[in-house]
């Protein structure tokens, strides 16, 4: 293996020290040095190249995975390769879509540059070669962002299965339960569904006798904090405002599900048995929209606050009335 000369790949330490001297993370943008792309090595039947027009590269592997010194033991880091759009398409954004996802880089400034992102599109470097690099500085993701790029290629690993038949009859029913969720985030920790029977059943046909269709039965449990659970006011009005309206849309509009029931837990009363026996409703897409509109309007929040500071009336005027000039992009 080759690295940075004056490093010994055989100090863990050293190699740790540099690379985190150097800066790098998950979610670290490589820089467009030619050597550097050409050694990422992508995965088998990968569908794009390193060095495509306009391809940036972003590092995927966790913080303690990236910065890892043990050349050995973790002899590569994990990258992926994003291609350029001319815009991002909301139905590939924030995790709604398994095969692509859609986000921006952003730059030193207002600059957005918006990319794709699929699961076919991962590589490896080799952890000496980015010894002697730093991540490009002039883009960006931000950590909502670099969460997404980490659950979307999760995601094909580690997602509770339901039976397709039961998916189709529930769609309504599960649109309700995303719905209360994204009402709801501070409070809603996660939604299980336990469904019997757990393999497939003949397709449901709307114009057939319903009582002579096999069925599935349901049971909802939606997980809350400890917090919620704990003050019994809230907790009964949350409990009386919320669930006997969803009982009844679940029920009215899943055909061929019996919804048996919709029940609450706190974090620290639902047992590892009964556990067992759930799946979770992927709420990953609504977490990311969540995240992302609470980012957005953060960075709103310290755009205006910039602006106010940097007004007629701000702080920094001060200077700017003794002939300092404003620094201007480079």
């Amino acid at each position: 293996m080759t690295g940075e000369p004056g490093i010994d790949l055989q100090d863990k330490g050293a190699v740790r020290d540099r690379l985190l001297q150097r800066g790098w993370r998950q979610g670290s943008v490589l820089p467009t040095d030619a050597e550097l792309v050409t050694a990422v090595q992508m995965m088998p039947l990968a569908t794009v190249r390193p060095d495509g027009e306009g391809h940036r590269i972003i590092v995927v592997s966790q913080d303690c995975d990236a910065v890892q010194g043990d050349c050995e033991l973790e002899p590569g880091i994990e990258v992926v390769v994003a291609t350029p759009l001319s815009q991002v398409v909301k139905k590939h954004q924030h995790l709604r879509d398994p095969r692509a996802l859609h986000l921006e880089l952003r730059g030193t400034g207002s600059e957005r540059y918006p990319v794709a992102i699929t699961p076919w599109a991962k590589g490896v470097v080799a952890r000496p070669t980015l010894l002697a690099y730093r991540p490009n500085p002039e883009l960006r993701l931000r950590d909502v962002d670099i969460q997404d790029i980490a659950d979307f290629l999760a995601r094909r690993y580690d997602r509770d299965a339901l039976p397709e038949e039961f998916e189709r009859r529930f769609v309504i029913g599960m649109d309700k339960l995303k719905t209360l969720f994204r009402a709801n985030p501070d409070v809603i920790l996660q939604i299980y569904l336990k469904v019997t029977p757990s393999e497939e059943l003949a397709p449901f046909q709307p114009d057939a006798d319903d009582e002579d269709q096999p069925r599935y039965e349901a049971t909802v449990v939606v997980l809350v904090t400890d917090t919620l659970l704990d003050n019994k006011a809230e907790m009964a009005a949350f409990r009386d405002s919320k669930i006997p309206d969803l009982k009844r849309a679940l029920r009215k509009g899943c055909p061929g599900v019996d919804v048996e029931d919709v029940i609450l837990y706190g974090s620290d009363s639902l047992s590892v048995k009964r556990a067992r026996d759930l799946r979770r409703v992927d709420l990953a897409s609504e977490r990311s929209i969540i995240a992302g509109r609470r980012a957005d309007q953060a960075e709103a929040t310290e755009a205006r606050a910039a602006r106010r500071a940097d007004g007629p009336d701000g702080p920094l005027a001060e200077g700017r009335d003794q002939g300092e000039r404003r620094p201007t992009a480079a």
